[in-house]
């Protein structure tokens, strides 16, 4: 399939279909490079809730996952929340310390709800 399926600047999902950003990992990655809708951050601890960090799990794949920020705690603490094995906020910390010689790619997702704040969440363990 040609074009509008395979552009990194598309990114969409019918009943019938969908385009190549919405089912893999590496073409979400273009997606949100190409296309000015994700900023890409150097540090966890700047995404907030509704952000994606995608992993390459270093076993020669390229980036071959992604996971959306589900929970920040004041803390600083990240949780993210994924489809593989119906994962509901595991931490940060233990996907690193389980995934050695992964590489992780953090962005930003721009969006135009600027007047709403991003949720953290206060105490919470």
């Amino acid at each position: 399939m040609n074009g509008y399926y395979t552009d990194y600047h598309y990114w969409w999902y019918t009943f019938a279909n969908q385009s190549y950003t919405w089912v893999g990992a590496y073409p979400v990655y273009n997606f949100l490079n190409y296309s000015g809708r994700g900023t890409p951050k150097n540090r966890s601890s700047d995404l907030v809730v509704g952000d994606i960090l995608q992993a390459n799990w270093g076993h020669g794949e390229g980036i071959s996952h992604s996971m959306i920020v589900s929970t920040k705690h004041n803390d600083g603490r990240v949780y993210l929340s994924y489809h593989t094995n119906d994962t509901l906020d595991r931490p940060l910390s233990d996907i690193v310390a389980t995934s050695p010689g992964a590489s992780f790619y953090a962005w930003h997702i721009n969006d135009t709800f600027s007047s709403l704040k991003p949720q953290t969440v206060v105490g919470k363990k």
